[in-house]
Order: structure tokens, then C-alpha cells, then sequence
């Protein structure tokens, strides 16, 4: 499976629905391990290795993944701004 490297400030939904935004990739200090960084819609800091970010998981009966992107953090933010100016 190819690896997805996720980027900073991407905006992610897990498949149990909390948003998390990317800090950056990394890797563990023991193994050399690619490690993500990234932070919940609390400002909790998580790291998950990278291989199990680009899971498949099981939900509903379907293989789906893990987390899904949801785009660049600024792109969404301008967006949102974009459409509250034009009233939609």
C-alpha cells in the first residue's frame, strides 16, 4: 500500500467522525518509525505511526479509511470566510 504522508495543517476526519489537524511527520527517536503529529479539536497533542494513519478500517461492512482529508486548513478557512462575504 503507498504511503500517504499527510502535511502540516491538513484537516483530517477520522472514521469515527472527531477532526484532527496534521502538525507535521516525524520519526520516533528508538525505531526511525515515520510518526504523525497532530492535534484534536481540544488542542490535545496525539502521534500515531504512519503506517496505521494510512489504514483501512472496517465501518459498516465497508473498508474505509482511517482518516480522510478534508484539505489544507488555510484553504478551508478561506473558503468559509469566502462564503460568509458573499452572504451563502
Amino acid at each position: 500500500m503507498t504511503q500517504n504522508i499527510p502535511q502540516a495543517c491538513e484537516l483530517f476526519q477520522h472514521f469515527k467522525g472527531g477532526l484532527y489537524t496534521v502538525v507535521g511527520v516525524g520519526k520516533h527517536s528508538e525505531t526511525q518509525e515515520d510518526m504523525v503529529a497532530y492535534v484534536d479539536e481540544n488542542g490535545d497533542l496525539w502521534f500515531r505511526p504512519l503506517s496505521m494513519w494510512n489504514d483501512l478500517v472496517e465501518k459498516d461492512g465497508e473498508r474505509v479509511p482511517r482518516f480522510k482529508s478534508l484539505g489544507m486548513l488555510h484553504g478551508i478557512i478561506a473558503a468559509l470566510s469566502d462564503a460568509s462575504e458573499s452572504g451563502s
